[in-house]
């Protein structure tokens, strides 16, 4: 539908996993699969914000972004950025506001909405949505569509009536007018 044009247009599926510590033979992998092979470590969702004729810029959870401290391989993030996947390289985190800043290569061919964020809070009640990847469901010409309400704000957090799970964290919540 056109009323969900730029987050369908502008989702990211995000990926974190880890590169394998040493190279293994067959043998090898049997017994040490977790220090062979990449791993997933997590997912989350995302949207690209910005973007030139070279890069995208993504905008996604910081949370997901930070260090896991219990894993001594290196990470490395990719995701489904459109329907092209890429890698994806660390910019910044803030903890405080859990946001992380991805940059990827754009493609040729690839275009992208403006996104533009938003001077004035929707109204309690008003109709918003999101495309965001639950319990890491999405990937190529998949792009989970969520909708509710705004039900407004206090001093800590904004809420809305949207479902929500692990994975869905980082996903650009829209108005009607994207």
């Amino acid at each position: 539908k056109p009323e969900y044009k730029v987050g369908v247009e502008n989702f990211a599926f995000v990926i974190k996993t880890t590169n394998p510590v040493v190279q293994c033979d067959e043998e090898d992998k049997m017994l040490f699969r977790d220090l062979c092979e990449e791993t997933l470590i997590s997912t989350a969702s995302g949207f690209v914000f910005s973007h030139d004729k070279e890069s995208i810029f993504v905008l996604t959870a910081g949370h997901f972004c930070e260090p896991e401290k219990e894993i001594l391989a290196d990470e490395k993030i990719s995701g489904f950025v459109g329907d092209e996947y890429r890698e994806l390289h660390y910019i910044r985190h803030d903890m405080k506001l859990d946001v992380c800043i991805l940059m990827g290569v754009k493609f040729a061919d690839e275009t992208f909405n403006e996104v533009r964020f938003v001077d004035e809070l929707p109204k309690i009640g008003e109709e918003i949505y999101t495309v965001a990847a639950p319990q890491g469901i999405a990937g190529e010409g998949i792009r989970p569509i969520f909708t509710g309400h705004f039900a407004g704000c206090d001093q800590n957090i904004c809420m809305t009536t949207i479902p929500a799970t692990f994975g869905s964290s980082g996903a650009g919540i829209y108005t009607k007018e994207g």
